[in-house]
């Protein structure tokens, strides 16, 4: 499995928006099942929507999206999270990627600078 995060704006101002997108690919020869993203808001900032293949949740600053079921060998699944910028400084997403086929968690992460 392949995650990668980017932002489609950097540097934002305060009170405008950040949009991190997030990519799994499954880069395997089989299928893996119930991959879970959990999306952490950068804390300068504040979850404003997210875009999915799956419900969700945000609570105390972090999206917990719900588990895709069967992806595909060579498939990808994209995520998009929206966060409003509160105070200006660098700050970070975090993305955490879990499946059922590997014990450990996957994690990428996107830095933002605010103004």
């Amino acid at each position: 499995m392949q995650i990668s995060t980017y932002d489609t704006e950097d540097p934002v101002e305060v009170g405008g928006n950040a949009t991190y997108v997030v990519e799994i690919r499954n880069e395997g020869t089989s299928p893996c099942t119930n991959v879970k993203l959990e999306s952490k808001v950068p804390d300068k900032m504040e979850f404003v929507s997210a875009e999915a293949p799956v419900n969700f949740t945000c609570e105390s600053g972090s999206v917990d999206f719900e588990p895709y079921p069967f992806l595909p060998s060579g498939d990808k699944i994209t995520y998009a999270i929206t966060c409003k910028v509160l105070k200006e400084g660098s700050t970070k997403h975090t993305a955490v990627l879990t499946y059922d086929q590997s014990e450990q968690p996957i994690i990428d992460e996107e830095g933002t600078s605010c103004y």
